[in-house]
């Protein structure tokens, strides 16, 4: 009789411990989004937007810039705004688009607080470069 109580006993324990990390694994979420890919021509300026739908704890957002032509140059800033018209630089890091096949580089946001986010790029002198941006939200509670 004592070992079916202990049987018992360890069968409820083993659940409760699987419970816990299903418990801990649901209080975080993430989500990647595709921004749009666009090519930099000369000094022309594109942007990479997106839009969060949820509120999220950290983000980051890549932008990856291949040479096309000419001697690349430039610089690519991440920028924020509550309306998707009026945004603000919310980095002081860029990437300087330099004259290489490809690079790319990485903006960690620790808290989200506005609904739209720009990659914006801009080209310097003659050249061709295409741009694509990437970015993971995640959310904690």
């Amino acid at each position: 009789m004592k070992k079916l109580i202990y049987i018992c006993i360890a069968f409820v324990a083993i659940n409760i411990v699987s419970c816990k990390d299903d418990a801990i694994k649901a209080q975080t979420s993430s989500f990647y989004n595709m921004l749009t890919t666009d090519t930099v021509i000369n000094t022309g300026t594109v942007n990479l937007d997106a839009e969060v739908s949820n509120s999220w704890s950290v983000a980051s957002f890549q932008v990856i810039a291949t040479e096309v032509s000419g001697t690349s140059d430039g610089t690519c800033l991440l920028q924020a705004g509550n309306d998707g018209t009026n945004f603000k630089d919310i980095s002081t890091d860029t990437l300087q688009i330099a004259d290489v096949a490809t690079q790319s580089f990485l903006w960690a946001v620790t808290s989200v607080p506005y609904r739209h986010y720009r990659i914006t790029c801009t080209g310097v002198g003659t050249m061709s470069n295409i741009v694509a941006g990437k970015a993971a939200f995640r959310r904690e509670w």
